[in-house]
């Protein structure tokens, strides 16, 4: 029951934290959309990630899958805020930074190896930031100076566990029992990302809405068709879905679906985009003044 209950608390925060991410990703990455549209991105993740089968089903399991959901989307919402803030040069970087360290400490300790890559979005939405923003005097500095706080604070949290009673072996510490990362061949290695990978879109199928996929799939054609000045917002959704799928996808002996969970938020994210875009196509049609036909004689 407790077990439980820590799911359903971690998967009705997981919403507004969801929410929160999509919306400073879109503000980020999507300059010159109204506000309007931001908020309906925010509203929309929220909606998908309360009312998914895929959330709902597994926030209610005793296991730490929900707060693992919860970390990476803070983890993706305060990576977003802390480039931003140091490719500006503006807003408190340093306790960003600590906060950041403590959350990834903690979510370090929930998934091991499956939450390292997160370290890697910091600098990915950094390096997708405008030009003229990276090239702000000290951009890269600040941005390291406030990363090698949050490896600090991660390290405080973490390391107390290396060293804690227990196995001997270091690898099984750092990435948990030897039965996830069974020693294979390359081709075995490589059948077994497709077989993993199978299962993970056999999930998404199954507790995921037609709906959302389709909202999905048409938001990501859009922005790689029509939308050049939002490529930066696509490159960062899909790093922050493939680095939420690999480590399972490489490493898992044997896939549970509750493995893609935290890879289905950026799948809302992107049905959110597309259902922003189509209301503020129906938003601009309804304001278009009506053409009269000119009276005849």
């Amino acid at each position: 029951l407790a077990g439980r209950l820590l799911s359903a608390a971690a998967g009705i925060l997981s919403i507004p934290a969801a929410a929160w991410a999509a919306r400073r990703a879109f503000d980020a990455f999507a300059p010159g959309a109204s506000r309007s549209e931001s908020r309906i991105v925010s509203a929309a993740t929220a909606g998908f990630v309360a009312l998914c089968p895929f959330f709902v089903f597994t926030e209610r399991l005793a296991r730490v899958d929900a707060l693992f959901l919860l970390e990476s989307a803070l983890a993706a919402g305060m990576s977003v805020e802390l480039a931003c803030r140091a490719g500006s040069g503006s807003g408190r970087r340093l306790p960003l930074g600590a906060a950041y360290g403590l959350l990834l400490g903690v979510t370090m300790l929930t998934r091991q190896a499956v939450s390292y890559p997160l370290w890697l979005l910091a600098p990915a939405a950094w390096l997708l930031l405008p030009a003229e923003r990276r090239a702000e005097p000290g951009s890269g500095r600040r941005l390291l100076a406030a990363l090698a706080l949050a490896a600090a604070v991660a390290a405080a949290l973490w390391i107390p566990m290396l060293a804690a009673p227990g196995a001997s072996d270091t690898m099984t510490r750092i990435f948990h029992s030897a039965d996830y990362r069974p020693d294979m061949s390359l081709g075995a290695r490589l059948g077994l990302l497709i077989s993993n990978l199978r299962l993970a879109c056999e999930a998404f199928a199954l507790y995921l809405p037609p709906p959302i996929l389709f909202l999905a799939a048409v938001g990501v054609l859009e922005l790689l068709a029509r939308r050049r000045a939002r490529r930066r917002l696509l490159a960062f959704l899909l790093f922050w879905e493939a680095i939420l799928l690999a480590p399972t996808l490489v490493f898992a002996a044997s896939y549970f679906p509750r493995y893609a969970l935290p890879a289905a938020l950026p799948v809302c994210v992107f049905a959110a985009l597309e259902l922003a875009g189509l209301w503020e196509q129906v938003l601009r049609r309804m304001r278009r003044p009506a053409v009269r036909a000119a009276p005849t004689r």
